[in-house]
């Protein structure tokens, strides 16, 4: 029996190496981006983390070299016995994929980074993953930030008790800055917006008003049509005001 073991572990290292799985697994903190590299055979890697009910969480899986070969990247969020919460195979990306869920339970979860169509894809790369905890936006909690080329984009939730609006100002920078209001969107596990702000002279705006009874996440990025070959990055503020009758 002992003469057998190793050629046992041998045959179960190969069958995990062939399915892509293996040992994949990193654990993830909210705010600290990890790296990794989808090949032709990994090209599943699961990161578990803990989060709190009603937590709404991010997550940008973005390709290192955005001309490169990882054109097809897919997130998928998972509770603790491996139920799937949201997916965004069906999302629209290319090189990038963002995911968002707000959590049902206090709890153990495991996000999953991955390619489309799995084992049979052929997207392959370097990529960079991160978690993220967007911070609470209310109209006694204004919001400084700063958003780069070369980072990820920043993000706040709002939970509103009435309609609100969201007021932007630019305060430094020469990033070309885009505005998004969103919500959550469970057919495809990510963000759909519904209210967008931007344009190379933006250094204020409104956005709304919008009805409360939904959660929204605000955003503020590179503007999709801006290119730089260097980095560039933006200084901002955003405001909520509720509108009341």
């Amino acid at each position: 029996m002992s003469k057998r073991l190793p050629v046992i572990v041998l045959i179960l290292t190969l069958v995990l190496n062939e399915t892509g799985i293996g040992a994949q697994e990193t654990a993830l903190e909210f705010g600290q981006p990890v790296t990794g590299a989808i090949t032709e055979t990994d090209y599943e890697f699961e990161y578990p983390f803990s989060g709190a009910a009603v937590d709404v969480v991010i997550a940008e899986m973005r390709a290192l070299d955005p001309y490169g070969a990882l054109n097809k990247p897919v997130l998928m969020l998972m509770d603790a016995n491996r139920q799937v919460l949201a997916d965004t195979t069906l999302a629209f990306s290319f090189t990038f994929a963002v995911l968002a869920a707000e959590l049902p339970a206090d709890g153990d979860y495991i996000l999953l980074a991955t390619r489309l169509d799995g084992r049979t894809g052929d997207s392959v790369g370097e990529f960079s993953l991160e978690l993220i905890a967007p911070a609470p936006l209310a109209p006694d909690m204004p919001a400084e930030g700063r958003a780069s080329s070369e980072g990820r984009s920043q993000y706040f939730v709002v939970r509103p008790s009435d309609p609100f609006s969201v007021s932007y100002h630019k305060t430094d920078g020469d990033m070309v800055a885009q505005v998004s209001v969103s919500r959550i969107n469970p057919d495809d596990g990510g963000l759909r917006e519904i209210a967008v702000l931007g344009g190379e002279e933006l250094t204020r705006g409104v956005l709304g008003e919008f009805p409360p009874g939904a959660v929204y996440v605000v955003s503020v990025g590179q503007a999709r049509y801006s290119f730089s070959l260097e980095e560039t990055a933006v200084d901002f503020e955003l405001a909520l005001s509720p509108q009341t009758e």
